[in-house]
């Protein structure tokens, strides 16, 4: 299972942007950092502008890569540096992309190999 830690990195400066973010409803803002602890967004407050919006960024995420949906995760403010908005995961969960299984595979398997 392929979660938002594994597709975690820290993204290098860039001159496009990227296409990690994070979002809440229709809301969404693009990550500057990604990692197992947590993200960042860029500080709007850098350049004049008041951190509108940002206050907005907890509780209960989605975290996209472009259209493509990762995970959700449940967010906490961490720290304010400069240039940057840190959040921190209190817990994570990646979109899964087959249905659980209602069985133990090796069970399953162990039983139709001794009915062959």
């Amino acid at each position: 299972m392929e979660s938002v830690v594994t597709k975690a990195r820290v993204l290098p400066e860039r001159s496009k942007p990227s296409a990690l973010s994070v979002g809440i409803g229709q809301e969404r803002w693009p990550l500057i950092a990604l990692d197992q602890s947590g993200f960042a967004v860029e500080d709007p407050s850098k350049d004049g502008n008041d951190t509108a919006g940002l206050e907005d960024i907890r509780g209960r995420v989605d975290i996209f890569d472009g259209d493509r949906l990762l995970g959700t995760a449940l967010v906490v403010l961490d720290r304010v540096t400069e240039g940057a908005v840190r959040y921190r995961f209190k817990v994570h969960s990646p979109v899964r992309l087959k249905a659980p299984l209602d069985f133990a595979q090796e069970e399953h398997d162990a039983a139709l190999a001794s009915a062959i």
